[in-house]
């Protein structure tokens, strides 16, 4: 069994490669955007936002607490619902601020979820890979101007989803040893203090903007 200090050191060396992925990948999605086209620019999108990238690894790491066949129907409409979401984005007046306290919300519930790491009903697997599509898809779908072809930029928002959260669900999957098991759920508290933390601080500027 691992120690607690050396727990907290792979704990630690995990989120600091998810978070050194993330930080380039704005300018290397606008960069990419501008060189090959929108559909690129949609793949490294969600990777671009804290909260969005937090959804890509939590549902991730849920999947692959479940059993295969819940995990597969979580991750199909989780894809679908994300497609669904970009193109409610592209249509519907909806605000950045609107979309980010839910998805901020969703999860600090989801990494909780891995934290208690129980074995959840398929039913209930397939509600929260739709609304943590819906949510994501929304959040993604909001970073197209008027110049950004939406039928190249969602198609890769749904293909970075697949190369994303698949692969590390998979992985997850392999993780047999209590050590390895505890990790998974140390990495789900982390994510559900963060997306509370964010959240409490998103929500104090947004009632200090209704004040003012």
């Amino acid at each position: 069994m691992m120690t607690h200090g050396r727990r907290a050191r792979t704990l630690a060396a995990l989120m600091m490669c998810v978070y050194s992925a993330a930080m380039p990948a704005q300018a290397l999605a606008h960069s990419l955007s501008k060189r090959f086209g929108d559909f690129y620019g949609g793949l490294l999108h969600p990777l671009t936002s804290l909260e969005l990238g937090m959804g890509f690894l939590v549902l991730a790491l849920l999947a692959g607490q479940q059993n295969k066949r819940g995990a597969r129907s979580m991750l199909a409409w989780f894809i679908a619902a994300m497609l669904a979401g970009a193109v409610m984005a592209h249509w519907l007046p909806i605000l950045v601020d609107e979309v980010r306290l839910p998805n901020l919300a969703l999860a600090a519930l989801l990494g909780t979820l891995v934290a208690v790491a129980p074995r959840l009903p398929n039913v209930v697997l397939v509600v929260i890979g739709f609304a943590s599509g819906v949510l994501n898809g929304l959040g993604n779908g909001l970073a197209m101007t008027t110049e950004t072809a939406p039928h190249l930029f969602i198609p890769g928002i749904a293909v970075s989803g697949l190369l994303v959260v698949t692969p590390l669900a998979a992985f997850v999957t392999t993780l047999n040893r209590h050590w390895q098991l505890t990790a998974v759920r140390i990495i789900g508290s982390w994510i559900a203090a963060s997306g509370l933390l964010i959240s409490a601080f998103h929500l104090r500027g947004l009632v200090g903007n209704l004040a003012s």
